[in-house]
């Protein structure tokens, strides 16, 4: 058995409307705007914290705890065109806007979503665009963070 190589697999995509996060059609994802070559490499911050529950009582030796709430944190760093019009990340996510993150795994980026495919969807509500410093021999690049509005799926089957 083999490992999956993840060079060229992920697939970022934004969609402004999903008519399900457990079965998302294809075409609507095919429908949004994939972002994944304007993502340098690191750019993707996907984290999950738990929070947890004390339920350690008076007369306890030890401290114990059970699992709590968890939540989804997505902050990404996009790289900037120098023509206005082609500045896709920029132009496309609109702060405040209200969308959903759907990232694909397993399969090159290039790669249209098909039913079957396995992503994970993240309902997502648009930060600010937080400018990167400049670096030398560095594109200029802005961070923008997006915020769970409603809880996501991590393995939604593409129908």
């Amino acid at each position: 058995m083999a490992d999956i190589v993840a060079t060229g697999k992920l697939k970022f995509t934004w969609c402004l409307t999903l008519s399900s996060l457990t079965a998302p059609p294809a075409s609507e994802l095919n429908a949004g705007v994939d972002l994944q070559t304007k993502i340098p490499k690191g750019g993707l911050d996907e984290g999950h914290t738990q929070a947890a529950v004390d339920n350690t009582h008076i007369s306890s030796l030890k401290e114990t705890e059970r699992a709590g709430t968890s939540k989804d944190e997505i902050t990404v760093t996009f790289k900037r065109d120098d023509i206005a019009l082609q500045d896709l990340a920029y132009n496309t996510l609109v702060p405040g806007s209200l969308g959903y993150v759907v990232i694909r795994r397993d399969k090159l980026h290039t790669t249209s979503y098909a039913a079957g495919d396995i992503v994970s969807i993240y309902p997502a509500e648009l930060g600010v665009r937080m400018p990167e410093p400049n670096t030398i021999n560095e594109p200029l690049q802005f961070k923008m963070k997006f915020f769970n509005h409603e809880a996501g799926q991590d393995a939604a089957t593409v129908a």
